[in-house]
């Protein structure tokens, strides 16, 4: 019996021992993984410190590139070194890519603030040529609706008044009417995505062309050294395919008198005739507003950063607006191949590949 009881007592004390050892673990382990999850965290954080700091360093490049020193302020194209993107540059712990982009080789959603309903009727009634065309031809274009409430909506959305410019137009005291939850702005936009609580728009819409809009904080002219095939084809009236191919084909343009001469050969039509329909103030040669893309990544922290610089009445742009955007890291690494090189979403700097 007494046997018999040394065995249970001794049974019981290895388990208690294997228990006591088992907590050990446990606890040891927790303590382990706590302390990787709190270097992940810090090295994560750390990284994404030194992409930002990147980032506003190539920011800074960028304004450098676009200053009255490194850059001719009287012509803007395709051809200077500012429209050249930044291949994908390795860095220590990861890799940087950017480029920038020019605002007025787009359909400026606050010009239509220089709209009034006599301007509007006259393009409408195609008696002159102007930014609501080009508007409603890209509509078109892109099979979305296209008619005077249209354009008509966003002018009443700019201007800085409260009376409608036309039947077509909606006000403040319209979306009221529909119980909308929408505070007109009756100033310049802010942001593109400002299309899509309008009435007769939305995200989709906005998505579509938000290829060929921008939101400056002031009226442009569209610089047809920079503008895309599909804008270009949108602002040739009549003749858009002419046009179209006779810019391409010329541009850049160094003076809009030389353009003008030149497009009243393509079209055969008298010079006065061209400027009329191609005004000093919608079509230009000039750019004031750009968009600086970066992304950087190091280690897990990748960001996006979108940036745009004025420069209008300054030597050098200054940064009106920043949005910085983590993003999950890339997939793929960076190796001393191209095979290795690491896999960038789409989406980024596509103008590049199609100007």
């Amino acid at each position: 019996m007494v046997k018999v009881s040394l065995q249970k007592q001794t049974g019981v004390a290895l388990l208690a021992a294997l228990i006591f050892m088992l907590a050990i673990v446990l606890t040891l382990g927790n303590i382990f993984y706590s302390h990787q999850l709190d270097v992940a965290r810090l090295t994560k954080n750390l990284h994404s410190d030194q992409a930002l700091l990147l980032a506003l360093s190539a920011e800074s490049w960028a304004r450098q590139l676009l200053s009255s020193d490194q850059d001719d302020r009287t012509v803007d194209n395709l051809q200077e070194n500012w429209a050249i993107a930044v291949p994908v540059l390795p860095v220590e712990g990861g890799f940087l890519r950017g480029c920038l982009q020019d605002l007025q080789g787009r359909v400026n959603l606050s010009s239509f603030s220089t709209y009034d309903g006599e301007k509007l009727r006259a393009e409408m009634e195609n008696q002159a040529n102007g930014l609501v065309r080009v508007w409603l031809a890209l509509l078109r274009a892109r099979e979305l609706p296209f008619n005077e409430a249209s354009v008509a909506t966003i002018i009443d959305w700019v201007d800085s008044d409260n009376a409608v410019v036309s039947e077509w137009g909606a006000e403040q005291q319209n979306y009221e009417a529909n119980r909308e939850l929408v505070m007109v702005a009756n100033s310049a936009l802010t942001d593109v995505e400002e299309l899509a609580i309008m009435r007769g728009y939305g995200a989709t819409t906005v998505s579509l062309l938000k290829p060929w809009i921008s939101a400056l904080p002031k009226a442009t002219s569209i610089n047809i050294n920079t503008a895309p095939e599909q804008l270009l084809f949108a602002m040739g009236g009549e003749s858009p395919q002419v046009f179209t191919d006779y810019v391409l084909r010329q541009r850049p343009f160094y003076s809009l008198d030389n353009f003008h001469e030149g497009l009243s050969v393509a079209l055969n039509m008298e010079q006065q005739q061209v400027v009329a329909f191609w005004p000093n103030d919608f079509v230009g040669i000039t750019t004031d507003y750009f968009q600086l893309q970066l992304e950087v990544t190091l280690g897990e922290s990748q960001l996006r950063i979108n940036s745009v610089l004025s420069r209008s009445d300054r030597d050098e742009p200054v940064v009106i607006s920043r949005t910085v955007t983590m993003v999950p890291a890339i997939i793929g690494r960076l190796g001393d191949d191209q095979d290795n090189a690491p896999i960038l979403p789409t989406g980024f700097c596509e103008h590049l590949e199609s100007s």
